[in-house]
């Protein structure tokens, strides 16, 4: 199988730029296809590249879970920018397609994603777990909403912003207790203890960290 190569990206754009919009949109799609299934298992190693194919095919439900896989590869490789970028990308994307309940559970898995990524690049982090949790609620997913609510906590006590951590630990453990959770009562308590200590009520962050230790060596 012959192969082709461009001696200067010049030529390549060039070439590309006379191609017709609906060829360029079938062409990126077969590209995408054909390398997908060429990587076969290794395909999410690929991701980015394989994203950039998708989307300029038209393919966005495909074109976002690979976005969503670079962006976790790029987490696993601390480039916090750079998975920020790409789970942004993936999010946008995801508004042209229809609203179904697939749609609002990417997202919210996006939307997660990327608040753990924003801790290290900037300060959008709240509006970002502020909409997970809307999301997760409306979806009805107690877990991935105690994930939200546990970043939002945190998210307010580094601001000292210790009323607003104190309210969210609050409803964290009570959407532990009624789930009958033991391993999200402990990690909601814990955090209600913590932020009790620093918003002025040691007595009370005591017996809860009290509270905490009795039920973490009764866990199973």
């Amino acid at each position: 199988m012959g192969r082709y190569g461009f001696l200067h990206a010049l030529y390549q754009q060039v070439l590309y730029e006379r191609l017709a919009p609906a060829r360029r949109v079938h062409l990126h799609r077969r590209i995408a296809a054909g390398e997908e299934r060429a990587y076969g298992a290794r395909a999410e190693e690929h991701a980015a590249e394989l994203a950039m194919h998708f989307e300029s095919g038209h393919d966005y439900a495909r074109a976002v879970h690979y976005c969503y896989q670079a962006g976790q590869q790029a987490q696993q490789r601390f480039a916090a920018a750079e998975a920020a970028q790409h789970f942004r990308h993936g999010l946008a994307l995801l508004a042209t397609l229809p609203k179904t309940c697939e749609r609002q559970e990417l997202e919210l898995a996006m939307l997660t994603a990327l608040g753990l990524t924003l801790w290290a690049t900037d300060s959008e982090v709240g509006a970002v777990y502020a909409r997970a949790s809307a999301l997760a609620q409306h979806l009805g997913l107690p877990v991935q909403r105690f994930i939200a609510l546990d970043g939002l906590v945190r998210w307010h006590f580094l601001r000292g912003e210790f009323q607003q951590a104190k309210e969210l630990a609050e409803q964290s453990l009570t959407l532990a207790q009624h789930r009958n959770d033991p391993v999200l009562h402990v990690k909601a308590a814990a955090i209600r203890a913590a932020v009790m200590l620093h918003s002025g009520a040691p007595r009370a962050a005591y017996y809860g960290t009290v509270e905490v230790l009795a039920q973490y060596d009764a866990l199973p």
